[in-house]
């Protein structure tokens, strides 16, 4: 009765709050150059997410179904970067688009591509 009562309670645990704003730790299982201003996601309620790419800012729409993070209507300035920029943002956007699955604890989310690899890992900003 006790491991009855238990296991409900772990299940009706609530889920995690991805609302907020996230610092893209890791690429493709890979840190960030250093001295590279990291790409930024926020989370905002009514499905809208914002940020930074690496050298733009960008908006768009997201909801989340179970593990399922999908994003659209994806939009950013087109300002031109100089360095290491605008590769981080073309490495972003290819890998930050479309269904993800998605694994998220209080601090950090990992987003996963549709083989199950971790593509991009978000840390609490």
């Amino acid at each position: 009765m006790l491991g009855i009562l238990l296991a409900s309670l772990l299940m009706a645990q609530s889920p995690v709050v991805v609302e907020g704003k996230w610092r893209v730790a890791k690429m493709n299982g890979k840190s960030l150059s250093k001295g590279v201003k990291p790409p930024t996601v926020e989370f905002a309620a009514q499905g809208r997410v914002a940020g930074f790419s690496g050298c733009n800012r960008f908006g768009g729409s997201y909801s989340i179904e179970g593990t399922q993070l999908k994003l659209s209507e994806l939009i950013a300035t087109r300002m031109a970067c100089a360095g290491q920029g605008m590769e981080l943002e073309d490495r972003f956007f290819k890998l930050f688009a479309g269904e993800l699955k998605m694994k998220a604890s209080k601090n950090r989310i990992d987003l996963r591509n549709s083989r199950n690899e971790v593509v991009i890992r978000l840390q609490r900003d």
